[in-house]
């Protein structure tokens, strides 16, 4: 599968809960075993580091429709919540975004802020489908 692009299964996989078989089958695609449930002290990730990418799951997110987080007999329902992708994943990125963009690059082309105690400077990118954002966070030496 490393040749394959996993973009649509993420996007498939992305606000649904970790038993639906979009969730199943992105595991599957990043060559690891099912999600798990997470508790209120722990969220649950898996990755593949050779794709590039890192997807986790939560059992409170913040959006509405997912509120008040609820259990089904002794465990939490856990939904696919975020994704993290590297500069060696191989899928389709959102437009306008290269890699190699720098500060002054993608300032001028997404909204920019600086957010949270450490101040880290993030990119508003294009959604890549409706309930979904997408964010870049710019590294220490500025890319």
């Amino acid at each position: 599968m490393p040749d394959q692009d996993i973009t649509s299964l993420l996007l498939d996989a992305l606000g649904e809960r970790i038993d639906d078989p979009a969730a199943i089958r992105l595991a599957e695609a990043l060559g690891k075993k099912p999600f798990k449930n997470a508790t209120p002290s722990n969220s649950f990730f898996i990755g593949n580091r050779k794709l590039g990418i890192e997807v986790g799951a939560e059992m409170q997110l913040t959006k509405r429709s997912y509120f008040p987080p609820r259990k089904e007999g002794r465990t939490w329902v856990t939904w696919v919540s975020r994704a993290f992708i590297y500069p060696n994943y191989r899928g389709s990125l959102p437009a306008g975004f290269d890699w190699q963009m720098d500060d002054a690059a993608l300032s001028s082309r997404f909204s920019r802020r600086i957010e949270g105690a450490l101040e880290e400077v993030r990119f508003t990118l294009p959604p890549p489908r409706e309930g979904l954002q997408a964010k870049v966070t710019l590294d220490s030496d500025g890319r």
